[in-house]
């Protein structure tokens, strides 16, 4: 399976044009949209046109910059699959996805949410789709200091079939990669990255 995932757009019409490439040449089987695709939902609606003729299977989460309840309704209007506590399975693949925050050391809400969630714990192979990062990695360090999530990190670390976490909120670490465990981390960045699972 070939993904492309992106995080961070903020409505830039140039970076749009980049994902339009990429498709045009990567013919992805499938977007992810990691949050934060407007600023503060202004023209929410443009964009969300814009995006839905980029490719017709999209899984999308709500950044901080955008309210969970609005990007619930607007996936569900264009036909996304909005990831946000859910899961999604493509083949072995299990997606695991929590979006919103970006700015907590933890998240009660994703720990409480994840027990509850048995295929994590049974899918070949795991991939977690966060807006901010786990903690403690190369996508989290700016200015001397680890800003991401701790329960993100946690679950990677307890879990040896996350071979993929996807987040984004820091424009600084955007295009970074790194790992933990056995799981390949990734910030794609408002151009996006392909990987292929």
């Amino acid at each position: 399976m070939k993904i492309l995932a992106f995080s961070d757009l903020h409505a830039n019409l140039t970076a749009m044009k980049r994902l339009e490439q990429t498709i045009k040449k990567e013919h992805p089987d499938l977007l992810i949209n990691l949050g934060d695709f407007t600023v503060f939902e202004q023209h929410i609606e443009d964009v969300c046109k814009r995006l839905a003729k980029l490719h017709k299977s999209q899984l999308v989460l709500h950044g901080n910059h955008e309210e969970e309840s609005t990007v619930a309704a607007l996936a569900k209007r264009h036909g996304w699959t909005f990831c946000h506590k859910r899961t999604v399975r493509f083949g072995d693949v299990l997606f695991v996805g929590h979006g919103g925050g970006g700015f907590s050391f933890t998240e009660p809400d994703f720990a409480r949410w994840i027990k509850t969630v048995p295929a994590a714990k049974l899918a070949k192979k795991v991939v977690l789709l966060t807006h901010q990062p786990p903690y403690g990695t190369v996508l989290d360090h700016i200015w001397g200091d680890h800003v991401g999530n701790k329960s993100y990190s946690d679950f990677i670390k307890q879990r040896k079939n996350v071979v993929l976490a996807l987040s984004g909120h820091i424009h600084e670490t955007a295009g970074k990669t790194g790992t933990v465990n056995k799981a390949k981390l990734v910030n794609p960045g408002p151009f996006g990255k392909v990987i292929n699972l």
